[in-house]
C-alpha cells in the first residue's frame, strides 16, 4: 500500500556519529507514524489513536507545522510557494513521533510531498531544539525535480542545535522513501569540507493493522520518554571528553532557510 494511501507505523532507530574533534556515536530506536494529511480525521479511533484529543497515541496540531493557526495542508503550502513547488493535489505525509501517554519531543520530523504520480518533490524539515525553537528546512531541488535516493542537497547551518557546535558549515540531507522504510540522512560539514556529525534515522514501516498497533503498543511509550533522556546523556558524555559548552545565539528570523546545490561529497549512511 502506498504511503500517502493510509496510516503507517514506523519502528526504527536513530544513530549519531560525531567525528570530530572527539568521536562519539550512540543508537536509540524510535517510533514514528507517516500519517496523510488528507486522511488525517480518519485515525481518531477510540482509546488507541486520537487526533487533538486524548489517547494512548495521538497527535496534536498545536505540536507540529503551522500548531494550530491554520491547516497544516496550507502551512505546508506557503513554504512550497517559496520554493515554486507544485503538486498538483499531491499527497502531504507527515512523519513524526506521536504523543504517547502524553507526552513527546520531536527533535525532527517531516512532512514529506508527494505529486499526483507519487513522486517526493520536496520535503520539509522541521527541527525543534531543546530550547523550544524550530528551523524550517525547505529540502528540493532548484529544478523542482524528483527527489531520488542519490541526491545530496545542501542548507546552510543557521540554527543552534548542539551546545557543542558552533553556527559555521552547513548540513547535507539525503531522502531514501517508499512504501516499506524509511531512510534519511542529515550529516553535518565544516566550512572546510570536513564530515563533523553524520546522522539518520532507518525504519521499515507498517500498515495500520492489529499486529501493528501491539507493537506500538510495546515500543512506542517507552521511546518518547527515553529519547529526552539520551540527549541529556550524550551531552553530559561530551562535557566529560573535554567539549566546551558553546551559548545559545539568538535565533536568526525568519526561521526558514531552503537546500541549494550541492559539492560533490559522498555522504555514506552507515549504521
Amino acid at each position: 500500500m502506498r504511503l500517502g494511501d493510509a496510516l503507517h507505523f514506523m519502528q526504527g532507530r536513530v544513530f549519531h556519529s560525531r567525528h570530530q574533534p572527539v568521536k562519539n556515536s550512540f543508537k536509540y530506536p524510535v517510533s514514528y507514524f507517516a500519517v496523510p494529511l488528507s486522511k488525517l480525521e480518519q485515525f481518531d479511533r477510540g482509546w488507541f489513536f486520537g487526533f487533538n484529543r486524548k489517547a494512548l497515541i495521538s497527535l496534536y496540531s498545536k505540536d507540529y507545522g503551522a500548531r494550530g493557526k491554520q491547516s497544516n495542508r496550507q502551512w505546508v503550502e506557503s513554504f512550497l510557494d517559496k520554493g515554486n513547488i507544485q503538486l498538483d493535489g499531491g499527497e502531504i505525509v507527515l512523519l513524526a513521533m506521536p504523543r504517547c501517554l502524553g507526552y513527546v519531543f520531536n527533535p525532527v520530523c517531516f512532512w514529506l510531498c508527494f505529486d499526483q504520480q507519487e513522486q517526493l518533490k520536496a520535503v520539509i524539515t522541521e527541527v525543534n531544539n531543546t530550547f523550544g525553537e524550530t528551523h524550517i528546512y525547505l529540502c528540493s531541488k532548484a529544478t523542482s525535480e524528483t527527489i531520488n535516493k542519490q541526491d545530496e542537497l545542501e542548507a546552510k547551518k543557521v540554527f543552534h542545535v548542539s551546545p557543542f557546535f558552533s553556527m559555521a558549515g552547513d548540513y547535507r540531507f539525503r531522502f531514501d522513501i517508499d512504501e516499506e522504510k524509511i531512510s534519511i540522512a542529515i550529516n553535518y560539514y565544516s566550512d572546510q569540507g570536513q564530515c563533523l556529525l553524520s546522522t539518520g534515522l532507518l525504519g521499515s514501516l507498517r500498515t495500520d493493522s492489529n499486529a501493528a498497533r501491539m507493537h506500538t503498543l510495546v515500543h512506542a511509550p517507552l521511546v518518547s520518554i527515553t529519547s529526552m533522556a539520551q540527549i541529556c546523556w550524550q551531552a553530559l558524555k561530551l562535557r566529560v571528553k573535554g567539549l566546551p559548552w558553546i551559548a545559545k545565539p539568538p535565533q536568526t528570523t525568519p526561521n526558514y532557510s531552503a537546500t541549494g546545490a550541492c559539492s560533490n561529497k559522498k555522504v555514506e549512511l552507515n549504521t
